[in-house]
């Protein structure tokens, strides 16, 4: 097995970097997919539209100084020679120049904000004429390609080390010449991911991954083909056999092309083309970044305690440290968006990577054997799992759907907010004694990012009702699990669809998962003038042991 993981590695490492978008990332899908055939796999390479990396190299020059700063082009940085005085941006979140004063500039620039906050950041500086762009990376020396990855942006940008970056930032108000070049005949706007199937006797399906691209200028050793090299042996040890679930191992492109979201390209494609999968699967795993010298064996993951029992024997939980985690990420952040339990298989979260996304990830850094090892409880996971069904199910009756919460329903989620909780909201009751919206937002606005918060940081434990594909309602749980309680979170109805049973369903829903948790204490906390929320608690056996009072003042 470690003879067959070095090949894999050298090959994909001869192929080269293998940026999101470019020609290398489908030799190496190809690749992958001639590799899933000789096992007998049926593998197919499914096209999807994606952003492509097109840069070839950077030259960065300071007028005076005879010899260029060191550089590499930034993962989707675009071709273009400009020319302007350096200028220190600062960061995204903590800006040190004013944006109307970057016209004709070339930014030095430090990452790590959300890319939330730094892409329209970015994208605002470009249109006020900011002509280029350097990224001073966080190692001393190696330079990291990924820290900007953004194709909203049309402007040159280059990466250099910290070392280098101190340099340039000593020559603030010089002038610079950043060029940044574009490779011949580059590919379009386009990615893949291969796909191989491993048919099951029920309707189950359970999803193993690993992304087959890298970072720009990375080699990509660790990351991923360390990853795809586990996946194809874990592919070799499932070859032929039959389960309950049908095992669809996916080698996702674009993994790196992560948005605004973090989450993969690839695995967005993947479930994109399948609407229907989700209801389906029983959970995602995902292996990438193995085989890490200094990392520690670890699993992360999100699911409910079957899950949990089912994926993880006491094996497991000796030779892995468990962490869970809704932290939506990598391909596996795009199935929790979608309310499935994953397993990331990952042992590099937990020590420093100085070779991470830059032209040092190589294989004299990685652990063929740590890789082998990881195979066979990859493998005895994938078994337990590909024998259980789906640990969230989709409840149907009549028109409606009660179904686990996805990501994508967050403005059916705040419709439903602003329509049904009115008078039992507490900031709406501020908002008309106070007379003005607090903090300049409208109540609902207030309501809504509060609910939608607690939703993402808990997105398996709520549901939701559609109707003819829209959201109408919604109900969430919280477990305190030192205390050994289970609560019924934020929950409603819209107004339109009250009186039909739909409160009542999703609080069945909540009721069954927390006796699957394994709870058998129980509260919820309402508004005391909430008469219709609490006469449905009271159906559903709640006893009402005291209230609250809010008092609320201000100055004439």
């Amino acid at each position: 097995m470690e003879a067959s993981i070095e090949k894999t590695v050298r090959d994909l490492l001869e192929i080269g970097p293998r940026a999101p978008g470019s020609w290398p990332e489908l030799a190496a899908a190809e690749y992958v997919a001639g590799r899933l055939r000789a096992l007998g796999y049926d593998a197919a390479i499914e096209r999807f539209a994606s952003a492509s990396h097109q840069a070839a190299s950077s030259r960065l020059t300071v007028e005076g100084v005879s010899e260029s700063f060191p550089s590499l082009p930034t993962q989707f940085a675009a071709a273009g020679d400009v020319t302007g005085e350096l200028v220190f941006l600062g960061r995204a979140a903590a800006p040190r120049l004013e944006a109307g004063a970057v016209a004709g500039r070339i930014g030095l620039f430090f990452a790590g904000d959300s890319h939330a906050v730094a892409i329209p950041y970015l994208v605002d500086l470009e249109a006020r004429g900011l002509r280029g762009l350097v990224v001073i990376s966080a190692h001393m020396d190696g330079i990291e390609t990924k820290a900007v990855r953004y194709p909203e942006l049309g402007l040159p940008v280059a990466a250099v080390s910290w070392r280098t970056g101190n340099a340039l930032l000593r020559r603030q108000g010089e002038r610079a010449r950043l060029v940044v070049t574009a490779v011949e005949a580059p590919r379009q706007g386009e990615s893949q991911n291969v796909v191989a199937t491993l048919p099951g006797s029920g309707e189950a399906v359970l999803v193993v991954s690993a992304h087959h691209d890298s970072a720009a200028f990375a080699p990509g050793a660790l990351d991923n083909a360390s990853g795809t090299a586990v996946l194809l042996e874990v592919a070799r040890a499932l070859a032929g056999r039959r389960f309950p679930a049908t095992v669809l191992l996916v080698s996702t492109g674009s993994e790196e092309n992560g948005g605004n979201d973090c989450c993969g390209a690839g695995a967005k494609a993947f479930y994109g083309r399948r609407p229907g999968l989700a209801e389906r699967t029983v959970a995602h795993v995902e292996i990438d970044d193995v085989g890490n010298l200094a990392g520690t064996p670890r699993l992360t993951y999100a699911g409910c305690r079957a899950f949990c029992e089912t994926a993880f024997t006491a094996p497991i939980r000796e030779a892995f440290r468990l962490d869970v985690s809704t932290a939506a990420g990598c391909d596996h952040g795009v199935a929790l968006g979608l309310g499935l339990p994953y397993v990331f298989v990952c042992d590099a979260g937990l020590a420093p990577r100085p070779c991470y996304h830059t032209p040092d990830d190589r294989a004299e850094f990685l652990d063929v054997a740590r890789c082998a090892w990881h195979v066979p409880h990859v493998v005895g996971m994938i078994e337990r799992l590909a024998g259980a069904a789906p640990f969230y199910p989709y409840l149907r009756q009549d028109d409606r759907l009660i179904r686990p919460f996805r990501f994508a329903d967050a403005e059916g989620i705040a419709a439903v907010t602003e329509a049904a909780f009115g008078p039992y909201c507490m900031a709406r009751i501020q908002e008309d004694y106070f007379g003005v919206a607090l903090a300049g937002k409208p109540w609902h606005v207030h309501k809504s990012s509060s609910v939608l918060a607690g939703f993402r940081a808990h997105p398996l434990d709520v549901v939701v009702c559609e109707v003819g594909g829209r959201v109408v309602g919604y109900a969430s749980a919280g477990y305190d699990e030192a205390g050994g309680i289970a609560q019924i979170g934020n929950n409603a109805v819209h107004p339109d669809f009250q009186g039909r049973g739909i409160g009542s369903a999703l609080q069945r829903e909540i009721a069954r998962r927390m006796d699957v948790e394994g709870y058998s204490r129980f509260t919820v906390v309402t508004m005391t003038h909430d008469l219709p929320a609490q006469h449905v608690y009271e159906k559903l056996g709640y006893e009402k042991v005291g209230g609250s009072v809010v008092y609320l003042k201000k100055r004439v």
